[in-house]
């Protein structure tokens, strides 16, 4: 069987080690990078060769941090990002209780109390208005809470008696009666009653959300948080050669015995692995459960941790003895000094390369600590835009702490970019718009406090790629365009460099590139010819 080779020329490849106009690919691996005439002599007679007309090729982005069945199914449910009033929330769930029978869920996700004109909290009263016969469950945005109607709330059982569960909160009225919002792990007390969707529907929306990925020239996905049912969906595309991007997987912990076993079994795969677990420390700043050493500037609690103390040293200790990665969702600096606190006794080191998931509100201390004991940062400068209320929320000393990028690069912290998808746009260049403006343009607040922590667009890429890579042991394979790496590549329709930070969210993918595979071409373009 002969080699798979393709030649791109005509490019301006935008490496680590120069400017080149030429890449060749030998089966999943780059062979050479260079120039155009040598390229043609390397890649032989028989090679594929594509003539990219000047475009711009980067190494594909690795998203560190997404929920990729939960991104899938979102896509095919109600999207209420960027609702500005409870009113236009309830008219939506009316559109779609008038498409569905009575008693179907009508799910979605997206909205945000800060952005209502009403300036308050939905509730199931506001719900029971437009939807009485179909059960309701909304995210908000981060998914840390949820709203949900009257009738969710009598199939799930809650109602004035039932106790809040460890970890979570039922929000009450002053008789004691629910209002409709869960916070935390209590909203798995209504998910527990929506029908899972069929295996078919399931395998479906999955490849429908990868392929979306493609589009922006995503090539690899953590999953934070993955299932054995979609880790099993994940392993059958993979043998029938149907999985196009790469898959990095981190269990919940209650799967830490079956994390183990499969590390051990796929640690060699590069298409999909298993890495570790992922855990949850606390909320989100958005629903005031992210915990915070000092109360909320704009509320008297200071969130809640989600996790026992005990119960996560035990996962860390576990998870060492097993070479396995532990990766936490911490927010506030009180839940992240939990976190570090539990990594420091069990004696985590670079070696381990621990992550801490978010690193949200995170003080000079902190990040001492995350450096000396080799943390890596997994962070989302996407929240820079979408938590436009955080200087109010955390009052204007700590915020100038929130989202320190360049403060953790500058300290030696390897950090990785991610979207947290479906939190926040999959798109990799709102992402870079975000770490690079801090949201100046779109006059957001905590962009006065937080100049300093501006990334440049190199310093950027790089943690989306190389930093990606590095969070999943990656490195060596992935995040750059070198001879020997994994053939994983993006190709775009502008010079990212020298384009104001306003024009990077207007870049557009023209082909993507997955283990030497073409799979993903614009339409719109005309790139390939036959040698």
């Amino acid at each position: 069987m002969t080699d798979r080779r393709i030649a791109l020329i005509n490019g301006n490849v935008l490496s680590r080690d120069g400017p080149f106009s030429a890449i060749v690919i030998v089966d999943n691996r780059i062979e050479y990078v260079g120039d155009g005439d040598e390229a043609l002599e390397i890649a032989g007679r028989k090679a594929k060769v594509i003539d990219l007309k000047g475009r711009f090729v980067l190494p594909g982005f690795i998203d560190a941090h997404m929920h990729l069945m939960e991104y899938s199914l979102a896509l095919k449910r109600l999207d209420l990002r960027g609702v500005r009033s409870i009113l236009e929330l309830k008219r939506r769930v009316a559109e779609k209780a008038k498409a569905l029978r009575p008693g179907e869920w009508i799910l979605g996700r997206g909205w945000d109390q800060e952005l209502f004109v009403e300036g308050r909290w939905p509730s199931r009263f506001d719900l029971d208005e437009v939807a009485p016969n179909n059960p309701v469950l909304l995210r908000r945005i981060c998914g840390h809470i949820a709203v949900a109607n009257s009738k969710a709330l009598r199939l799930a059982g809650i109602d004035r008696e039932t106790p809040d569960p460890p970890g979570g909160e039922i929000d009450r009225d002053p008789r004691g009666m629910p209002t409709g919002i869960l916070k935390e792990t209590a909203i798995e007390l209504v998910e527990r009653r929506i029908p899972p969707p069929s295996e078919r529907y399931r395998v479906q929306a999955l490849i429908e959300g990868m392929h979306s990925l493609l589009t922006y020239g995503i090539t690899t996905v953590h999953i934070a948080g993955c299932t054995k049912e979609v880790f099993g969906i994940l392993r059958r595309l993979l043998a029938e050669h149907r999985l196009p991007i790469r898959v990095r997987v981190y269990f919940p912990p209650r799967e830490l015995s079956y994390a183990i076993k499969m590390y051990r079994a796929t640690h060699e795969d590069t298409m999909l692995r298993v890495m570790g677990v992922k855990v949850l420390a606390d909320g989100s700043l958005g629903g005031r459960t992210a915990y915070l050493r000092r109360p909320y500037n704009d509320h008297p609690g200071r969130g809640f941790m989600t996790i026992d103390k005990n119960e996560l040293s035990l996962i860390v200790e576990e998870a060492m003895k097993n070479d396995i990665q532990v990766a936490v969702h911490a927010i506030g600096d009180a839940a992240i000094g939990e976190v570090l606190d539990s990594y420091e006794k069990a004696g985590v080191t670079f070696q381990e390369r621990f992550r801490i998931e978010h690193a949200s509100v995170s003080s000079p201390d902190l990040i001492e600590t995350m450096k000396r004991i080799g943390i890596v940062a997994v962070v989302q400068p996407h929240f820079v835009i979408s938590d436009w209320w955080i200087v109010d929320r955390l009052g204007e000393e700590r915020a100038t702490w929130a989202y320190p990028f360049k403060t953790l690069l500058k300290r030696g912290v390897h950090v990785a970019f991610s979207t947290d998808a479906p939190v926040e746009p999959v798109n990799p260049w709102l992402t870079l718009y975000a770490a690079i403006s801090r949201g100046e343009p779109d006059a957001i607040p905590l962009a006065l406090y937080t100049r300093h922590e501006r990334l440049d667009l190199h310093e950027a890429l790089k943690c989306y790629t190389h930093g990606s890579a590095y969070a999943a042991f990656d490195e060596t394979l992935l995040g750059d365009i070198a001879p020997g790496k994994l053939a994983d590549l993006v190709v775009i329709d502008k010079n990212p460099f020298t384009l104001p930070a306003v024009q990077l969210k207007n870049i557009k993918v023209f082909m993507t590139i997955v283990n030497g595979k073409i799979v993903y071409t614009n339409p719109k373009a005309s790139l390939a010819k036959e040698a």
